[in-house]
């Protein structure tokens, strides 16, 4: 599955969110991120698990109810079934091989793709080799897979000719999702009162494209997560 959405709109949340719910059904998670760093990403966990305000654990204001619920979601999660791949530079190559060692059973990818001897991966071309091998990988190793791509900032709803090719990077992919957020915040300016809508786009699934398919979610800022479909 592709997961596209311009910057900041929650598509790492969904992201955490897809693995952290795997991890409670007791599933092994692989997660490659060229993003963030691991005791980052092993944080949003936390935080999306406890529920604590973020923007309170942020500004170091950390009640020691903050506290007891951070520690007993850390307890929760099944650290043992997650592993982490930070680096700036995460190639194909090594995923390959993590999976083959690792037997996840999700992957989630937030890297950019790349063909495997391309650097950068900016011409259409080497995007469109690494989405497909990336899709091939994950039939050969018969896993669930998470691909995330970022899309240029603007303030209308994506659409699939906004991906890469006027929309042919959707091709490798058995399912397409495209990510969008609508700000809303309090008329008083409390942040952690703020709360946004998400929605997603679904343009392509089981491997057809389809007539777009809208999903709404509730966005809560103070864990960044995506709650209550």
């Amino acid at each position: 599955t592709l997961v596209a959405a311009r910057p900041k709109v929650g598509a790492t949340s969904l992201l955490i969110g897809a693995g952290l719910a795997a991890l409670k059904r007791g599933e092994r998670v692989a997660y490659f991120s060229e993003r963030l760093r691991e005791e980052q990403l092993r944080g949003r966990f936390v935080v999306l698990e406890s529920r604590v305000n973020g923007y309170r654990f942020r500004a170091g204001f950390v009640s020691a109810e903050d506290r007891i619920a951070l520690a007993a979601g850390r307890e929760r999660i099944p650290w043992s079934s997650l592993s982490v791949i930070t680096r700036k530079l995460v190639t194909l190559r090594e995923i390959d091989s993590h999976l083959f060692s690792y037997r996840p059973w999700l992957v989630i990818a937030d890297i950019q793709l790349r063909a495997p001897d391309a650097a950068q991966g900016r011409r259409f071309s080497d995007l469109y080799e690494g989405a497909l091998r990336m899709a091939s990988m994950a039939r050969r190793h018969r896993v669930a897979l998470l691909v995330r791509l970022i899309l240029p900032r603007a303030s209308h709803p994506p659409t699939r000719l906004e991906l890469p090719g006027l929309g042919a990077l959707a091709e490798p992919f058995n399912a397409v999702l495209l990510v969008h957020r609508e700000e809303v915040t309090d008329p008083h300016g409390a942040p952690e009162r703020s709360l946004g809508r998400a929605e997603v786009h679904v343009v392509r699934l089981s491997g057809h494209d389809i007539e777009t398919r809208v999903a709404t979610l509730r966005f809560d800022q103070r864990f960044a997560g995506l709650v209550d479909p």
